[in-house]
């Protein structure tokens, strides 16, 4: 078995330094005469971009779609009860209710990824200035790499252990643009990535797979400035190689990334400090 991993460079993540006013950014570039950026903000809507009130809609049909957990225990018996709103699947979880067949398992991540991605919608708003050009053809390439996950799948302490030092070292001081990936494709606001390919004598190839896709540009903490709101995965996929089921059980993630400034490096914010 033969696996390619991208090389591992190391780095530092930059700090806010400089001038915010135009007017001065303006003059330091004439004294020196220099190539300066505009630091005018981005204020471009990339044409598939939803508004907040549309993108909140098209989460309400997917939340109000629900679906089942089994409820009891092996020794009772387990009965299937629906939910069709997360408030009714959070109940459900509380009484002890889970997805018992793989199928329910993943549905059951996925629904809790979606009640997890309404709350934060709650707090969302249109922002008066954004630092995002997701129109860019680059737009991808600063984003921070700790937005890699870990991927799904994992089941064994040994397995998880191994996978989390491995990515660790992949996404360590760097952004996306950093890194050395096997296969990339990157279309308007959408990237999809092999991180790593694995040769299996039994059925052939396996890929380590990240996705991306911008799913809002919004500002969620309240400054005034935009948040890029990412929808994505990490799960092996094969053309050959039979996976199951339980390959893409935790795959799914959502990530917000912060910028305030123009020169300003963009950061990952955790989903738990948005209801500080």
């Amino acid at each position: 078995m033969t696996r390619k991993r991208p090389g591992h460079v190391g780095g530092m993540r930059l700090k806010r330094v400089g001038i915010r006013a135009k007017g001065l950014h303006v003059i330091f570039c004439a004294i020196f005469l220099a190539g300066c950026e505009d630091p005018t903000p981005t204020r471009r809507n990339t044409p598939n971009m939803e508004s907040v009130n549309e993108y909140r809609e098209t989460l309400f049909v997917r939340e109000n779609a629900g679906g089942s957990l089994s409820c009891g225990s092996d020794k009772t018996g387990w009965k299937s009860e629906d939910y069709r709103s997360c408030t009714s699947f959070y109940s459900l979880r509380e009484k002890g209710c889970q997805g018992y067949k793989q199928r329910d398992m993943n549905e059951e991540a996925r629904y809790e990824l979606l009640c997890r991605d309404i709350k934060a919608l709650d707090r969302a708003s249109v922002a008066s200035t954004t630092y995002f050009d997701v129109e860019a053809t680059d737009w991808w390439k600063s984003i921070p790499a700790e937005v890699i996950p870990y991927r799904g799948g994992l089941y064994s302490k040994d397995a998880w252990d191994e996978d989390r030092l491995w990515r660790d070292n992949l996404v360590a001081g760097k952004s996306l643009g950093d890194i050395d990936f096997v296969k990339l494709s990157v279309s308007s606001n959408s990237l999809v990535a092999s991180l790593s390919t694995e040769e299996l004598e039994a059925c052939g190839t396996i890929d380590d797979v990240f996705s991306l896709r911008v799913a809002l540009v919004a500002d969620f903490d309240g400054d005034g400035f935009a948040e890029l709101w990412l929808n994505g995965s990490r799960e092996h996929q094969s053309e050959t190689c039979s996976l199951g089921s339980a390959n893409t059980l935790g795959a799914g993630f959502s990530a917000y990334i912060n910028k305030d400034a123009p020169m300003e490096a963009s950061s990952v914010i955790r989903y738990e400090d948005l209801f500080e």
